[in-house]
């Protein structure tokens, strides 16, 4: 025997085994067109068209019936045809099925039955005969197709109401109504109309003011006038050269008309032409009318500026002017391409409005005349042992617009700014059995702030050069500066005490003030360019602006004892005051 350990090992199993690949699948092939074959499909058609006879399903009869004798006609084809007609009293189908059943197939196997409803039927049914004024046009009767147009047969239909349909592309939709009478004939005559594909528009001026009529711009013609427009909405305006109308808005739809009566009243614009040298024939709409420049009252409407010099490129601009708009244009005129590149070109115009912003730093390079300022290398006048001394550090915002005559403008120029200055002086107390210790006082550091806010307006004259892209100017007038200062003092004792004065009573000076700048600028199109320039401002703060004395001054803390200290009177700035700085900005102008 195997022992226990021994087991059988089941076989691995089978690897699957693929399907044999499906045969392609061939669609059936209908069976050729043969003899043999239309008379069986006949044959099996009729079949069905009896059992659905039988079975007084008659519009499946007709159907079957249909289809056998369009695979082979035959008598019994056409009177089953007949027959399912009458059952589904299609009256005039009936009529006209038993009547070819009788001509064509002498009356089938029924020729007394197709007879006597050949008969009735005329008693139920007329004719319509129709006609078309247009050929290839489709023709139904209640909803069948009876064929194109022209129509030559008499169509037999029941008597009563019908509803004739003409179609064509191209014309309007027809429909008739005839009503025919029991074994009558009724006529329906058909004009079809071509569709309209635009709409028709009147217009009119009220008063019958001899006036153009303009269609989204365009000039029509002189009113009144009919014109034919495309569907859609349309301004419409009436214009001479001395009236004009409001502009009102239509829609205009395929086929319709519409009227507009308009209202002309007096309409006039104002033109300002003016080339930068003064120079060069001034056309309008082909019309000379001035050398150098030109003003006056135009039409309203469009219009072509042109201007010309011998040298020179041909200018020409379209503008459309509205009632009481007033336009000024300012003309540059531009030498051939080959003669700008050349070593001398002809220097831009600066004739003109002009203006310009910019924003300024500034310094006081010789300090603003206050207390310390005042004092020597040893700051004897404050009794203190050193002083420092910095230079007033401010900026602003200045603009500035004029009108020149190349190359001299006159100007207005306004200026707003702010300046501070941060002295500070340091006392170590009576170096000398001889000075007084009151006036000494404490040793101590005092930090001093002289702050300056105002502005200044001039006038001024500017001086230009310039080439294509770069113009230098420089400017210079006399004017007033209003300024209010305000003053601190910080005093910080050497055991910690602290005492700080503010005087902000205002302390304003009223003073003449003169302007100077020199800026060099880029220009980045034609009337606007970027400068870099310098400034200076002078004025005088007189001698007598000082801050109010305090008598309470102390300085002291929670474990220092109160000390008074001086606090006189100090002069905030006094003297000539001169400003220098850079600025940069924006210069505006032709």
């Amino acid at each position: 025997m195997p022992s226990a350990q021994a087991q059988a090992v089941p076989p691995p199993p089978a690897a699957p085994v693929a399907p044999p690949p499906a045969a392609p699948v061939t669609p059936p092939v209908a069976p050729p067109a043969t003899p043999a074959n239309n008379a069986l499909t006949a044959k099996t058609a009729l079949a069905a068209g009896d059992k659905a006879g039988k079975a007084k399903d008659w519009a499946t009869a007709l159907t079957q019936y249909q289809a056998a004798m369009n695979a082979q006609p035959s008598a019994a084809a056409q009177e089953g045809i007949a027959n399912a007609q009458y059952q589904l009293k299609s009256t005039g189908d009936a009529y006209e099925a038993y009547d070819r059943l009788l001509k064509d197939y002498n009356g089938g196997k029924s020729k007394g039955q197709a007879t006597a409803r050949l008969k009735e039927l005329a008693a139920l049914t007329g004719y319509v005969s129709i006609r078309v004024n247009e050929s290839g046009a489709a023709v139904s009767i209640d909803g069948k197709a009876i064929g194109m147009s022209p129509v030559a047969a008499l169509i037999r239909v029941a008597a009563g109401p019908h509803k004739v349909d003409i179609l064509k592309d191209g014309f309007t939709p027809a429909t008739k109504t005839p009503n025919v009478s029991a074994g009558g004939k009724e006529i329906v005559d058909v004009q079809l109309v071509r569709e309209a594909t635009t709409g028709h528009l009147v217009v009119s001026e009220k008063s019958g003011a001899s006036v153009r009529v303009l269609v989204d711009g365009t000039d029509m013609g002189a009113a009144p006038l009919d014109l034919e427009v495309a569907p859609g909405p349309h301004e419409v305006v009436v214009r001479s050269s001395s009236m004009a109308s409001p502009a009102q808005n239509v829609q205009i739809v395929r086929g319709e008309t519409v009227k507009v009566e308009l209202s002309a009243v007096a309409a006039s614009a104002h033109l300002e032409v003016t080339t930068s040298d003064r120079k060069g024939i001034i056309f309008l709409d082909g019309k000379p009318v001035a050398e150098g420049a030109f003003a006056g009252d135009i039409a309203i409407g469009p219009h072509t500026i042109s201007v010309t010099l011998d040298g020179y490129e041909r200018y020409d601009k379209k503008i459309s002017l509205a009632d009481k708009q007033t336009l000024a244009e300012t003309v540059t005129l531009k030498r051939p391409e080959a003669q700008t590149t050349g070593p001398v070109a002809e220097e831009r115009s600066f004739d003109g409005i002009y203006g310009g912003l910019g924003l300024f730093g500034m310094i006081e390079p010789g300090g603003n005349g206050n207390e310390i300022d005042k004092s020597d290398g040893s700051c004897d006048q404050l009794a203190a042992t050193s002083c420092t001394k910095p230079s007033p550090l401010g900026g602003g915002l200045m603009g500035w617009f004029g009108y020149a005559w190349h190359p001299v403008g006159v100007e207005l120029f306004l200026a707003g700014e702010y300046d501070q200055t941060t002295p500070s002086a340091t006392f170590v107390g009576p170096t000398s059995a001889l000075e007084n210790p009151l006036a000494v006082g404490v040793p101590r550091v005092e930090q001093f702030a002289f702050l300056r806010l105002g502005g200044m307006g001039a006038i001024r004259a500017r001086l230009s050069f310039q080439s294509e892209r770069l113009r230098g100017s420089v400017a210079a007038g006399f004017g007033l500066a209003v300024k209010e200062m305000l003053f601190e003092r910080d005093s910080k004792s050497n055991s910690g005490g602290e005492n700080i004065y503010t005087d902000k009573s205002g302390h304003t000076y009223v003073s003449p003030a003169i302007s100077v700048d020199a800026s060099i600028a880029l220009r980045v199109s034609p009337s606007l360019a970027v400068a870099l320039g310098a400034m200076g401002w002078f004025e005088n703060a007189g001698q007598n602006l000082q801050s109010n004395a305090s008598g309470s001054a102390y300085i002291g803390s929670s474990s220092v004892t109160p000390t008074p200290i001086p606090t006189p009177s100090y002069h905030l700035a006094s003297g000539t005051q001169v400003f220098i700085g850079p600025y940069v900005g924006l210069q505006f102008g032709p």
